[in-house]
């Protein structure tokens, strides 16, 4: 029998009655034990083949995503970092030789970023917000030993409390405004929406904000996120009915996904109720039931994200002067922002506060503020002005060229491919490109194909 195999009898077995369904996390540990394994049986295969000898010299294998927070279902993706101590021929050889004997199993993708290198982590985690998040929740599997201190010892060395607060900020704004542009009258998108499957991440955030990261986790991020907070009092004692709301979600999405292979978003509607409960009758009496499940379920995951901007909220009261509050407050509370600021200050907080209420004039007629904050190197803040739709095309450009196509900056491809000032020729000039993963650019790829140059 072969692995795929396996598991879907395994994942048959354990879901057996309703009751099951809260409890998925349970099962999703199992699951990444054996994803771990599997990962280690191919990368001795791999390592054999391209070093002669089963454990990769100068090269670990860790897990990042869903494998590395215990929370596979079934539909997953492969998300495996291969860290090296260079990026010698035969490095990255061995990378290209584990993304190959891993094609032939059931995973959604394979998603394993070119840079791995222990300068490459430092960069990132100092300069991004996506793939610092992938280093700070990477998992080891396996790999040369002294390779995996030096790496340990980087992330340390990295970590930073002040830049994870300023990250978390930065997660809150873009994530709200991302879910609007989800939004469909057809369909919930049960990844990108008010208390999807993103929405899970916040608890884990949080946990690293205030605890750090974990280099040996034994339960979900989401958890040890849920028992942060109830340690400083923000929810009750009892975050159980979090857990499972979150194992709920993360299921009906999987299943979701299953049914209709190619969503990997999980596109939710009455029909698909409907056909989820015909596929598992030992589970759903009808689709209105699924439906109560499932609402409920975000009900919980979207307080518990509610509950992790309290947490920041006090973080921020107890590591920023009263002067600061009093401003945050006063944009907080006025729901646009016409007028540019009379005195710039150099503080990425406010800063981004600030752009995310910008109203469409002042942006549109850009200030010395605006051109001041588009010539930052703070990658917060060109990805806050970048994911603005009304931010002029000149100025996406000049930011793009600037940074779009440096190391740490790479995803600010991603968000400007998607915003409608995008202008043609920055959309020539990102595909022109040779330095960068293809992936980035996927948005500039979809635009061109609607432009019709390519």
């Amino acid at each position: 029998m072969g692995w795929n195999e396996e598991i879907a009898l395994e994942r048959r077995a354990f879901f057996q009655t309703p009751t099951d369904i809260p409890r998925a996390f349970e099962y999703s540990k199992v699951y990444a034990k054996a994803y771990s394994n599997l990962i280690r049986e191919k990368t001795a295969e791999a390592s054999t083949r391209i070093f002669g000898t089963s454990s990769p010299p100068g090269v670990v294998v860790y897990a990042f995503g869903a494998p590395a927070r215990n929370e596979m279902l079934g539909y997953s993706d492969a998300d495996v970092a291969v860290y090296r101590s260079g990026s010698s021929g035969k490095e990255l050889a061995f990378r290209q030789q584990l993304i190959d004997t891993l094609k032939p199993f059931n995973f959604t993708k394979i998603d394993t970023p070119v840079w791995g290198t222990l300068e490459d982590i430092t960069t990132y985690a100092k300069t991004s917000v996506t793939e610092a998040n992938q280093i700070w929740e990477a998992q080891f599997i396996t790999g040369d030993p002294s390779m995996q201190n030096n790496l340990e010892t980087t992330r340390r060395s990295a970590h930073d409390t002040q830049t994870l607060a300023r990250n978390l900020l930065f997660q809150f704004l873009y994530f709200d405004q991302y879910y609007r542009r989800k939004k469909s009258a057809d369909y919930v998108n049960l990844k990108y929406c008010t208390g999807g499957v993103r929405d899970l991440l916040f608890p884990a955030w949080y946990a690293q904000l205030r605890k750090g990261f974990e280099p040996n986790l034994r339960t979900t991020p989401m958890e040890r996120g849920l028992k942060t907070l109830a340690e400083e009092g923000i929810i009750g004692n009892n975050p159980e009915e979090y857990l499972a709301a979150g194992a709920t979600l993360s299921y009906i999405r999987d299943e979701l996904m299953q049914l209709n292979p190619g969503d990997v978003d999980g596109r939710w509607n009455e029909t698909q109720a409907e056909k989820m409960s015909m596929a598992h009758p030992r589970l759903f009496a009808s689709g209105k039931e699924i439906e109560g499940h499932l609402n409920r379920a975000r009900q919980f995951v979207a307080d518990a994200k509610e509950k992790v901007r309290t947490g920041l909220c006090n973080y921020f009261r107890q590591t920023t002067s009263r002067a600061w509050q009093q401003e945050k407050n006063a944009i907080i509370e006025k729901e646009t922002i016409n007028e540019p600021p009379s005195v710039f200050e150099n503080d990425d907080l406010l800063n981004m506060l600030r752009i995310w209420r910008m109203g469409v004039g002042f942006i549109t007629q850009p200030s010395a503020y605006v051109t001041t904050l588009a010539s930052s190197d703070s990658w917060t803040i060109l990805a806050s002005l970048l994911s603005h739709e009304a931010l002029p095309g000149e100025i996406i450009d000049e930011i793009i060229r600037r940074r779009g196509c440096t190391k740490g900056y790479e995803y600010l491809l991603e968000i400007a491919g998607r915003n409608p000032q995008l202008q043609l020729k920055t959309v020539k000039y990102v595909l022109a490109d040779t330095s960068v993963e293809p992936r980035f650019k996927t948005p500039a790829l979809k635009r061109a194909k609607e432009l019709g140059i390519w």
